[in-house]
């Protein structure tokens, strides 16, 4: 079974996704006045650097959607990316900016280019490299939003993933080593 979206599906449900997942609250950011990100920069003004693969930046927060969402921007300077995985309690879409990706979502493997969007299922496993180009940006979205702040803030800084990590507190289980992209 395959994941991809069609362009005319991707549109309607991101319509909808951001109308009624990102915005339902009365208290939200964008209730208030909205905000703004700019390219290269952090909602929170944080520097992440992940696995020495990947800056990311958080565009749309957490406490922004009330836990409905929430949105990265990673920015790989270095191919590669993390091994195998799912999410207990996320769905997970990635959009690509820039560069070319290799994504693996249950069996189905996916070569994605600038303007491809994938969409994994929670409890489904899934691995996604950055395999060309001089940079490459993806921008992905949790749905709901669970800990992947505070899993991302832990790993922040480590030189690799951590097999030793504590994942499972963040509602994240390994299940098998990074894609093979050689």
């Amino acid at each position: 079974m395959k994941y991809m979206l069609h362009r005319r599906g991707f549109f309607g449900s991101l319509l909808a996704f951001a109308s009624t997942t990102i915005f339902a609250s009365n208290n939200s950011a964008a209730r208030s006045g909205g905000f703004s990100v700019k390219a290269g920069e952090d909602r929170y003004e944080k520097e992440r650097v992940i696995a020495g693969l990947s800056q990311l930046f958080v565009k749309v927060g957490t406490a922004d959607t009330q836990g409905g969402a929430v949105v990265f921007e990673h920015r790989h300077t270095a191919k590669g990316g993390p091994g195998r995985h799912f999410h207990h309690a996320q769905d997970e879409w990635w959009y690509v900016l820039e560069g070319t990706y290799i994504a693996e979502i249950g069996s189905q493997r996916y070569r994605l280019k600038p303007g491809d969007s994938i969409f994994g299922p929670r409890r489904v496993p899934h691995a996604f490299a950055f395999v060309e180009g001089t940079i490459g940006r993806v921008l992905i979205v949790f749905q709901p939003a669970g800990s992947m702040e505070e899993l991302f803030d832990s790993l922040a800084g480590q030189a690799g993933f951590s097999e030793a990590s504590k994942l499972p507190e963040y509602g994240l289980e390994r299940v098998g080593p990074p894609l093979n992209i050689e």
